[in-house]
């Protein structure tokens, strides 16, 4: 315990689960697309042509994240994703100013390797899988 105005740092558990929730230190790194679950479906793999059919945005990761930005790759688009701003508060990613929005839904149980995310909002992507529970893998 510290006798100074500081705060004792955060010690993850024994499982290495953090107990206060995700920190930006947690998100370091690249996260990348393992599924998505959304209307009781699953899919997986990538990008599929049912996948790609059916939602704008459905297979992410989130690559290259550092403490101010994140790049933001869809993976059925092709490309290099795009690089942009991101915060993180209470467990809510927002990238771009509200142009895509995540809850981190597995913040409770959270050990590093896996990252779950309920898509919440996007004020700019059309048909995109809001509601959907995308889980991605760190490397």
């Amino acid at each position: 315990m510290s006798t100074s105005c500081e705060k004792d740092p955060v010690v993850p558990e024994p499982d290495g689960i953090t107990p206060d929730g995700i920190t930006v230190e947690d998100l370091l790194g690249n996260w990348n697309f393992e599924s998505l679950e959304i209307a009781g479906k699953t899919y997986t793999g990538g990008c599929s042509v049912e996948l790609d059919n059916d939602y704008n945005w459905g297979a992410i990761s989130l690559i290259e994240i550092n403490e101010n930005e994140l790049r933001l790759l869809d993976i059925c688009s092709g490309g290099n994703g795009v690089s942009d701003g991101y915060s993180l508060i209470d467990n809510i990613i927002n990238y771009s100013k509200g142009k895509f929005v995540f809850e981190i839904t597995n913040a409770d149980t959270f050990n590093g390797t896996v990252l779950k995310l309920e898509f919440k909002s996007s004020n700019i992507a059309i048909n995109a899988p809001i509601g959907g529970i995308y889980t991605l893998r760190h490397n």
